[in-house]
This record gives structure tokens, sequence and C-alpha cells, in this order.
């Protein structure tokens, strides 16, 4: 009856064990990008979001494996980094997935394949720049250097990103800052 018992306790103390690396190496892990894309004419400036899956072998062996993002909003804000002027103010971003139509909320899983939120857009000519795809907020930024604030919330997380990006004329009239 005890070797019974004493079965039974190491068998259940393994199984308590082995949750605890899941708890630490199994949270979701958000991996941000900023990037820009041309099409037909238009530049966009855009992030892309990532919950990267369980790179380590030995981790996947034992069973470890990354959670989903659950209920992930991105909301962004765009300033003026001279005088501080805010011209758009915490906007909800529709985010675009590989598997899904853009939605304000989504669920991430783990993989390598990103979400991607576009912010900025401006037409080739250099004239037209707009806070993207937000056509309601077709607001003209002018020549200068501003920062993006993107605040990544589920129930779970907060996180908060930033990078600046540049407004001028002609064929590269916005792109990222060039990080130093």
């Amino acid at each position: 009856m005890a070797l019974a018992a004493f079965i039974i306790a190491c068998i259940a103390l393994l199984v308590s064990i082995m949750a605890i690396p899941q708890m630490i190496w199994g949270r979701p892990t958000i991996k941000i990008s900023f990037e820009s894309g041309e099409e037909s004419n238009l530049v966009t400036l855009f992030c892309k979001i990532t919950n990267l899956p369980i790179g380590n072998r030995f981790l996947k062996t034992i069973g470890v494996y990354r959670r989903p993002i659950e209920d992930m909003h991105v909301i962004f804000s765009i300033e003026d980094m001279v005088t501080s002027e805010v011209f758009v103010g915490d906007i909800i971003g529709e985010i675009k997935t590989t598997y899904d139509f853009p939605k304000s909320s989504v669920s991430l899983p783990p993989s390598t394949f990103p979400a991607r939120v576009d912010l900025i857009s401006a037409r080739i000519n250099g004239y037209a720049t707009t806070i993207a795809p937000y056509q309601a907020k077709n607001i003209k930024l002018p020549i200068g250097k501003y920062r993006t604030i993107i605040r990544i919330e589920t129930p779970d997380i907060v996180r908060e990103f930033s990078r600046n990006f540049l407004v001028s004329e002609g064929l590269e009239s916005i792109r990222w800052e060039i990080i130093k």
C-alpha cells in the first residue's frame, strides 16, 4: 500500500513539475517590426506583429507550447516630434491576418506569419499623406518628423512601442527614420 502511494506521489510531483516550464516559457511573446511597402502609387508604413512559436528543441520535447495572444487590439497615435502636437490620438487599428479579414480585435496564434496594421499612407507625388486606412481621418501631415506610438492590448498584456518617421517631398514622401 505504501509503495502504491509513493508511486502515485512521484507521478503527481512529475506532472506538477512539468507545468512550471509551460508557465515560464509558454507565455505569448510579442515581436513587432516596422516596415514599408509600395502599391499602385501609394506608399504605406505599417507594423507587423508576431507571436513566435517555441523554437527551443528541448522545450518542444518536454511539451511546452506558446499560448495564443487572445483578443488583441492595436491602438496607435501620431504626434509631431518638434511641436508635440497630436495629429491622431488613440485610433484602433484594423488588424490584417493571413487567415481572416481585417478586424479591430483578433486572436493571434503562435506562428511565423505576422498580423499587419497599416498606419500611414502617402501618394508617391508627395502631397497627400494620410492616416491609413481610415478615410474618415484623412489628415494631411506637413513636412516634418513624427512619432507613432503603438499600444498592443490584450486582457493579459499591455505593451507600447514607438517609432519615428519622416514626411518629405518627392518619391520617398514618407519613410521610417533609420535607427542608429
